[in-house]
């Protein structure tokens, strides 16, 4: 029902069919922002309703089995805890169609990743994860090199699309920049592994493209939010590594292109991120100051349960006597806005959530061998990338962010546990 980190037997035919639709699920990520919301959520809704019917199926619909452990408690207590403001929203027609998208969502990927992952799929899983990265990123460089995209001109109005464009800040099929650069920080570190890791000369030729691809594709989304997990997750793996002349290389490279893009005469026409005018934009900075002292205002009048699942931008005026757009209301952090929408026990449902399920991952990083521990800690970097940048926008608002989230949650807390799947027991 878990995760081991060892070989199993040949898998029968229900696996293989599970093995596939997780595949077209991860596929599925890159392109999901693409479609329709409402489509979006059926599609997904539908895809893993198959997988947990067919993961149940090899348990013999042992629900309470299934779906309830020692190791599963934390989850359902977020749950439960997060449930509590839908009864108190202000509009709780929002509030309930929110946490309904969140609960749902949550438990199909949550349990089919969190059961289905193991030691034979989940290097395949998460190569097909990088291979999809560097598709994305081809696909911004032509968007990039013709200064349009195909995608936005003729088949999908993105709002973003004009501003973007004119920024040269990379999109793809992320629809905007930071979701494109949450998408791609998670697969750096993984690609970076199957790198280091490849066998043949080809594999390591092969995979080093993939990472270059997906490095440079970083770069270009000029998300700030995203560079600064990927020096983060970089910078400890190379300590972990003890490889310091890495570091000092990353961060002296980092810091001489910022330098060079702020002071450069051509940055406020083509690098408008990290030119002199963003630098020193007072929008920039208001902006956030307004945002984050209207979530601490909201979390103030409502601190037990917050305002309500989806409340945050409805009540926005109301709590900062401005009039500002639609776009900028938001604490652009999903701490923030969790903090403000679920309150103090919501909030404390969902960081009791994801510190129990590293501590058990660091818990289990230290028990394996030297050569699972490598795949491991690729894994928890990119986690980690995921955490570091959601506390730079509202993650949960895009769907592509939303269960990519959701996914590596599940799987790292699969990969934390360290008993058997009842399946493999019976194989042993």
């Amino acid at each position: 029902m878990t995760v081991e980190f060892e070989k199993n037997m040949p898998k029968p035919f229900t696996d293989k069919i599970i093995f596939i639709l997780l595949i077209l699920f991860i596929i599925f990520l890159p392109v999901c922002e693409l479609i329709n919301y409402r489509s979006d959520d059926l599609f997904a809704w539908f895809l893993l309703g198959i997988i947990l019917f067919l993961s149940l199926s090899k348990q013999k619909f042992n629900i309470s089995k299934y779906f309830f452990s020692k190791n599963t408690l934390f989850f359902w207590a977020y749950l439960l805890l997060a449930s509590l403001n839908v009864w108190f929203a202000q509009d709780k027609n929002i509030a309930f169609s929110y946490y309904k998208f969140l609960g749902l969502t949550s438990i199909l990927i949550f349990f089919t990743f969190r059961n289905e992952i193991n030691r034979d799929n989940i290097e395949k899983i998460f190569y097909v994860h990088c291979v999809c990265a560097a598709i994305v990123s081809v696909i911004g460089f032509i968007e990039m090199f013709l200064g349009s995209s195909f995608i936005y001109e003729n088949y999908f109005n993105n709002y973003y699309y004009t501003r973007y464009l004119y920024q040269h800040r990379m999109m793809s099929t992320l629809v905007h920049p930071i979701i494109l650069g949450q998408y791609l920080v998670t697969a750096l570190p993984l690609a970076y592994y199957f790198y280091k890791s490849a066998a043949s000369w080809k594999m390591k030729s092969l995979n080093f493209i993939v990472l270059f691809v997906i490095t440079l594709a970083l770069i270009c989304t000029f998300s700030r939010g995203a560079w600064l997990a990927f020096i983060c997750v970089f910078s400890v793996w190379f300590l972990i590594e003890k490889k310091f002349w890495k570091i000092a290389v990353m961060w002296s490279a980092l810091l001489f292109f910022i330098f060079f893009v702020a002071s450069s005469f051509v940055a406020e026409d083509i690098m408008m991120r990290f030119s002199r005018y963003r630098l020193f934009s007072s929008f920039n900075y208001w902006q956030r100051i307004v945002s984050y002292s209207v979530a601490f205002a909201m979390l103030k009048a409502h601190p037990l349960i917050g305002i309500g699942f989806g409340n945050f931008r409805m009540l926005f005026d109301k709590f900062s006597g401005l009039g500002i757009d639609y776009e900028f209301k938001i604490p652009e952090s999903i701490y923030l806005m969790h903090l403000a929408e679920a309150g103090i026990l919501g909030f404390m449902g969902f960081f009791l959530f994801l510190g129990n399920i590293i501590r058990q991952s660091i818990r289990r990083y230290k028990e394996l061998c030297e050569k699972e521990k490598k795949l491991f800690l690729a894994f928890l970097m990119s986690f980690t990338a995921i955490l570091i940048n959601m506390a730079f926008y509202d993650g949960f608002m895009w769907r592509s962010s939303f269960y990519l989230f959701w996914v590596f949650v599940a799987v790292a807390s699969g990969m934390a546990e360290t008993s058997k799947p009842a399946s493999l027991k019976n194989q042993s």
